[in-house]
């Protein structure tokens, strides 16, 4: 009986999969002919796990290295969001080994994990380590608890980030986006009562971040133990919850307002640059922010028809009634639109400060000497000025820059504003770009 050249190839044996180093991989792509092969690779995880969701759809990112080099690992869904249920995403300091398919591009080379069976994570052993402060002798990786109360939270690109203060000192903590993408509930609670300063304790790894830095990242929500929850979680006891037209009846004092976002601005010069537009039911209100608070306004889920919950100090400046935020809280995400440059243009009186997304590629880019990105962008309907200024520029990870210069199709989200008499997008948030 003859056996098809398929029955044959499934009868055959498993080739073994080669192990490299990193620098055989040729991590800046030096190696094309790698393109799609699987290999097995191990390596230290040197980065905390970024996220990125496009169209519902979940890819996580870290860096690997050994001592040849490094490189990027990346998973995309169905599998990145089977590693965060079950629990199997790398910390700084664990040993990922596995079996990945390397993808060569021009510059740069990266791994993707393509199976949860097909990879291991070795953390380092041993007890967890009571601490009240934090050096660069504890190695990266290791286990530790804190007990403290928790101040200054703000977001940043890799989650939340806030401070723990102990009978010994102060400890950052990290809370990655991983930790929170999938118990939304949960999280919501961890974040409010984290944000008014609960006293927690919190178990996670110990990360050197820049080589310089030693923080607590933790591994799950329930590593966040809330030893002093707030009854009502967000708003602290006394503070006034009031109406926008009231505002004018509680200068210099605290104030809660729940309000719709319209759009931001921004006035350079100042502490809190970002002015954010805001209304609800009695009228519109104006709030000042700093950069960390504003942060919090990721252009990619949370834009123009968001419901947002702020906390802050009721000030006159210049004659106006305005909230100095102290604090901001995304209660109902409201995705941008993806609107045409030709219609923005016609229309740009009406969307002037709005969050929205538009989708071409690069026609051309200038730097500043300060580092910020002045972008000509086009698509099929006209051009438009995007400026991504270089707080925003560095957080963008490498690959995605690439793209941008590279003239692929990427889609930008960000506010509108003018520049003298120009108008332009501002992508002022490291997730504001989608390839």
């Amino acid at each position: 009986m003859l056996i098809g050249i398929v029955g044959l190839a499934a009868l055959a044996p498993r080739l073994p999969v080669v192990e490299m180093k990193i620098k055989d991989i040729g991590p800046q792509g030096e190696n094309p002919f790698l393109n799609y092969a699987t290999i097995r690779v191990k390596g230290e995880v040197i980065s905390v796990p970024s996220v990125s969701i496009s169209q519902g759809r979940i890819s996580l990112y870290f860096t690997i290295s050994d001592e040849t080099g490094s490189i990027d690992v990346r998973a995309y869904d169905p599998v990145a969001s089977q590693m965060i249920k079950e629990g199997k995403v790398p910390l700084p300091g664990d040993i990922f080994i596995g079996e990945v398919q390397v993808r060569v591009r021009e510059t740069y080379s990266y791994l993707i994990i393509q199976g949860i069976n097909l990879f291991e994570i070795k953390t380092r052993s041993g007890d967890v380590i009571e601490v009240t402060s934090l050096s660069l002798n504890i190695p990266q990786g290791t286990l530790v608890r804190a007990t403290g109360r928790a101040t200054n939270l703000r977001n940043v690109s890799a989650g939340w980030l806030f401070d723990l203060q102990t009978s010994g000192g102060t400890i950052t903590v990290l809370v990655p986006t991983f930790v929170t993408i999938l118990d939304t509930r949960r999280a919501s609670f961890a974040y409010n009562n984290i944000s008014i300063g609960a006293e927690l304790t919190i178990t996670g790894v110990v990360y050197h971040y820049r080589g310089t830095s030693p923080e607590i990242v933790v591994r799950k929500l329930e590593d966040i133990v809330i030893k002093t929850p707030v009854v009502q979680p967000g708003i602290p006891p006394g503070l006034n919850v009031v109406k926008l037209r009231d505002l004018a009846r509680y200068v210099n004092s605290m104030v809660l307002v729940s309000v719709t976002l319209r759009g931001l601005g921004y006035e350079s010069g100042t502490q809190m640059p970002y002015i954010i537009y805001v209304y609800d039911d009695t009228g519109n209100g104006t709030v000042r922010a700093n950069t960390t608070l504003v942060l919090r306004i990721n252009p990619m889920e949370t834009a123009t028809g968001s419901i947002l919950n702020i906390t802050g100090t009721v000030r006159i400046l210049g004659g106006n009634i305005v909230i100095e935020a102290n604090n901001i809280i995304v209660v109902k995400k409201e995705p941008p639109k993806v609107l045409n440059i030709s219609y923005i243009l016609e229309n740009f009186d009406e969307y002037m400060g709005m969050i929205v997304g538009i989708r071409g590629s690069l026609a051309d880019y200038r730097t500043t000497s300060g580092g910020s990105y002045i972008i000509t962008f086009s698509d099929n309907t006209g051009e438009i000025t995007v400026f991504i200024p270089r707080s925003a520029w560095d957080r963008i990870q490498q690959n995605i820059q690439q793209s941008i210069l590279n003239r692929e199709t990427v889609t930008f989200y960000g506010y509108l504003t003018l520049y003298g008499t120009t108008p332009e997008l501002v992508v002022y948030h490291a997730s504001g770009v989608e390839v």
